[in-house]
Formats: C-alpha cells, sequence, structure tokens
C-alpha cells in the first residue's frame, strides 16, 4: 500500500499530546513495517525542519513546502486544490494513493480517488467551547469535522470513551471507529533522559512536591487543583509545594495569575521530553482532574513512573486508569483536597497505587498500537476489493440475532423490517463504502460480479434460515422487504437482478 501522512501536527517547537501521539506512533509503526510506502507531508512558511523528525527508513519519504499557512488552508477550506493530488504531483515516481492519513483535525481536502484514514483525539470543542478562544471556535467550525469524518474509511480515536463521543455528536457508525490507545513514550525507556538529581537541580524542585503537567487551559481544571491545595496546605509537610508544568494553552493568563498570588504554587514551564521521567518520579502525587479528556496521555506517564495518581472519575480518564488511579469529581474541589491529604498522608495506599499505576501502565505499547493499526487498515484494504466482508456481514448479522429481543416484536412484518433494515445498513457499510468503484469494476469484470452476487445469495440463505427458524411466516414477508430495500442500494448490482436472485436464496431455504 502507498500510504500518505499529514505530518502537520509536529511543525512545532513544542511537542503537547497530539505532536507526542503522532510521533510516537508513527516511529513505532516505522519500525515494524517495512512493506508499506510512507509519503510523508507538511507545510510551512518559516522553517521547521529543525523540529521534524528523522525518520530515515527506506520506506518513508518526504514532501515539504513552504507556503504561507494561511493561504494553505484557505486553499483547502474552498477546495481548490486537493492535498492528495497537490503532493502526488511532486512525487515523480508515484501516482495514487491506497490511503491518506490524518493524526489531527486540520484543513483538508482530499479527493475522491483517494480514501481517508482520520484522527479525533477528543471533542472538547464541542462540549466545551467556553475553554477556548473565539478564533479557535471559529477554526473548528470551518475544518467542518462532521463532513470530514462522514468521508473517512476508518476515524481513529484513542479510547472508548472518545468512540462513544464520535458516535453520538459527529454521527460515525461504531463500527467505522476503531480505537488506537497510545503507548507510553519511548523516553521512558530511553537512556538519554536526565537523571533525577539533574531534574531537581534544573528545576530547583523541593523534595515533596504535587505536580501538574499539562496544557495550561481551562479545560485542565488547573484553577481547582490550586484551590484545592489551598485547603489542604495545612494537613501536608510544611516544605511542600505544587509544580505546574507545561505549554500556555487557550485563556492562560487566569492561571497564571492564580500561580503568582498563591504561596507554595509555582509554574515552571514547558518541560522537555528528556526531563519528563525524572520529574515524574521526583513529585509525591501527580495531580489531573481534567474537566474532559480523550485519553489522557500525561496520566499514563505518571503511572509508568510509578508515581500514584490522582484523577477525574468523568470522560476517558476513569477508563485510562481502570483501578489504579484515585478517582475524583473534578467539580468538587473539596473532594480533590480530601484525595490531596490522604495519598500524601497515607504512604500504604500511596505505596499500592504507585504498584497498580506501574502494573497498569504495562497494559499500553507503541508497538502493539502500530500493529492494531496495520491490522486495521490491511482489513480494510483487503475487503474494497475482495467478496471476503460477506464473512464479517454475517458475523455482524449473527451477534444482531442473538442480542435482539425479537418476542417484544409481535407482528412477523416488523421483525422482517428490522432483520431487512439491519442487513441493508451493513452491506451499505461493508460493501458499497465505494460504491463507484464497485459497480464500475463489476461492469468491467464478469466473474467479479459473479462472486459478488453467488456470496449475496448466500447472505440472504443466511438471513432466511433465521427468518424460518422464528417464523415461518416470515420468509416471503422478508423477501419483499430485502427486494424493496436492494432498489435503495448505490449501485446496479441488486437493481435488476434482484426479485430473480431473492426467488433463487427462497427456493434453496426451502
Amino acid at each position: 500500500m502507498i500510504i500518505g501522512i499529514d505530518l502537520r501536527p509536529l511543525i512545532h517547537p513544542h511537542r503537547t499530546g497530539v505532536g507526542v501521539y503522532t510521533f510516537e506512533l508513527l516511529q513505532a509503526l516505522f519500525s515494524i513495517d517495512k512493506k508499506n510506502t510512507y509519503i510523508l507531508f507538511c507545510n510551512a512558511y518559516r522553517d521547521v525542519s529543525v523540529h521534524m523528525p528523522a525518520f530515515d527508513q527506506k520506506n518513508v519519504r518526504f514532501v515539504y513546502t513552504r507556503y504561507p499557512n494561511k493561504l494553505f488552508h484557505l486553499g483547502q477550506l474552498l477546495g481548490i486544490f486537493s492535498l492528495d493530488q497537490f503532493i502526488l504531483r511532486r512525487v515523480s515516481d508515484i501516482d495514487h494513493f491506497d490511503y491518506f492519513f490524518s493524526l489531527n483535525l486540520h484543513f483538508t481536502h482530499i479527493s475522491s480517488k483517494t480514501k481517508t484514514l482520520k484522527t479525533i483525539h477528543d471533542l472538547s470543542f464541542l462540549y466545551f467551547p467556553d475553554c477556548y478562544s473565539w478564533w479557535r471556535r471559529v477554526w473548528h467550525r470551518l475544518m467542518q469535522p462532521k463532513k470530514q469524518v462522514a468521508s473517512s474509511r476508518i476515524v481513529f480515536v484513542p479510547s472508548n470513551n472518545t468512540k462513544r463521543d464520535v458516535h453520538r455528536s459527529l454521527g460515525v457508525k461504531e463500527t467505522s471507529i476503531q480505537v488506537l490507545s497510545p503507548g507510553v513514550s519511548s523516553i521512558f525507556f530511553s537512556d538519554t533522559a536526565l537523571s533525577s538529581k539533574e531534574v531537581q537541580t534544573k528545576y530547583n524542585l523541593p523534595s515533596e512536591f504535587l505536580l501538574f503537567l499539562g496544557t495550561l487551559e481551562p479545560r485542565k481544571n488547573i484553577l481547582a487543583i490550586i484551590e484545592a491545595f489551598v485547603l489542604a496546605k495545612p494537613h501536608l509537610s510544611s516544605t511542600c509545594e505544587l509544580i505546574i508544568a507545561g505549554s500556555l494553552g487557550w485563556k492562560h493568563g487566569p492561571i497564571l495569575r492564580a500561580i503568582a498570588r498563591t504561596s507554595g504554587v509555582r509554574y515552571i514551564g514547558y518541560v522537555d521530553e528528556i526531563d519528563k521521567p525524572a520529574l515524574y518520579c521526583l513529585s509525591t502525587i501527580f495531580v489531573f482532574p481534567s474537566l474532559y479528556e480523550g485519553f489522557g496521555l500525561p496520566v499514563l506517564e505518571a503511572m509508568a513512573s510509578k508515581t500514584a495518581v490522582i484523577t477525574s472519575a468523568r470522560s476517558s480518564l476513569a477508563e485510562v486508569v481502570g483501578d489504579a488511579g484515585y478517582l475524583v469529581h473534578p467539580l468538587y474541589v473539596s473532594e480533590i483536597a480530601d484525595a490531596i491529604i490522604t495519598l500524601c498522608t497515607d504512604d500504604t495506599l500511596r505505596e499500592l497505587y504507585r504498584i497498580k499505576g506501574y502494573t497498569r501502565s504495562c497494559d499500553f505499547s507503541w508497538q502493539k498500537t502500530a500493529k492494531t493499526f496495520l491490522t486495521y487498515i490491511e482489513q480494510c484494504f483487503m475487503n474494497t476489493d475482495q467478496t471476503l466482508t460477506f464473512g464479517a456481514l454475517k458475523e455482524q448479522l449473527a451477534v444482531f440475532y442473538k442480542e435482539r429481543d425479537w418476542d417484544q416484536f409481535h407482528d412477523p412484518k416488523n421483525v422482517a423490517d428490522a432483520i431487512s433494515i439491519e442487513v441493508g445498513e451493513l452491506l451499505e457499510l461493508m460493501l458499497w463504502k465505494n460504491p463507484e468503484e464497485v459497480t464500475s469494476r463489476m461492469e468491467t469484470d464478469p466473474s467479479y460480479r459473479t462472486a459478488i452476487e453467488e456470496e449475496l445469495v448466500d447472505v440472504l440463505l443466511y438471513c432466511f434460515n433465521f427468518a424460518i427458524s422464528t417464523n415461518i411466516e416470515l420468509a416471503p414477508v422478508i423477501l419483499r422487504k430485502m427486494a424493496k430495500n436492494a432498489q435503495k442500494y448505490p449501485s446496479n448490482v441488486m437493481k435488476g437482478n434482484a426479485p430473480d436472485r431473492f426467488v433463487i436464496a427462497q427456493k434453496k431455504a426451502q
């Protein structure tokens, strides 16, 4: 396969969550995949080459342009040019992409010739718009996330919670959403990371401190952490401090002012990747009661560093930590304060969470994530050209039949409706996702058309066997319903031959 990848999340000097996710996934992917060809693209008017990773694998190439981003984004927004064709014109020996992979929402206009893979990290811009500046709110609207994911072959998300959010709020079918959970960064296993003594000296850290590490923005709930620290301070060691670390984000002004006026609270700025492992290890506890996260990578990093974690019981964070972290309601400051007091004063409990957190972190691996990504796209690629989709269709129908409460359907016609609609949706999702391609091939390849029709008859026979075993009255009813629904399929394959094929299936069933 030839896969284009949007590398724009890596053009910034400081890597935050999306940048870390992009770099680590690609590094793991390129280390295990020597078969597929990857074309990496980025555009920036200024020279950002110093920030870009040096992927030097033989099957990885770069396309780097330097147009003003505002004009470049406008061209994408207005559909003046398609990004995939723009890139291909700069690669002399490649004339197509099998997939174009976007690792974050961006201004991306892709031609109909190329299938797209999208990553949605979270929907905070929908659920917490007040946490963003007015320009960022406009920016997210202009990107049209609903339209982008609607045209994607697969939408990747970092957690099951985000999968539910994308399904509910963006209308993407659950079968089109796949979870790619982050792993622990390679720097946590590297000899290049700084020692604890070096980090403690570099940031002038006390012997005991609470740590928050993340972007300084309202969604991270840092003001609540500061208030909770003030409430807990009388019960803590007199030398204990609250250390705030991370990049400055949207609406960071009130956070910096709160830090400045609160005794024992200090902001140390952005922390380099090589400093993170030691910083987590040095902290007494890690406090991260965010209002909403798509995953919560800092929590995973803290657990991997054997640091006890206090985090939010909301969104994906409870999913990530399981029972290996102290969960709190992020809006209840007193609850956060009680958690701080409990873990700072109870050595046994803190040690328990350190051990459980580290054990939990071992379940997450970038190598595993990269292998999962390859499995998904290879299956998707195979299903584009082969009739293996029907096997998957029958598996889905088996689950559908098993989980449905058929006793609630007193009228056989209602059962027929339910089954035919389900079959129709699954066929449209799994077989007709690229109807023009399927139709074109069927018109030019008689053997392919015959294979499709034979497999479809087999699926229909499967449906009739179920119908007859449930209620003999269903067989003729479901025939008529499915024949009627077949007329709606966006391909000619079923329109002319639908009644005949159903009759064949019915005769086989009898």
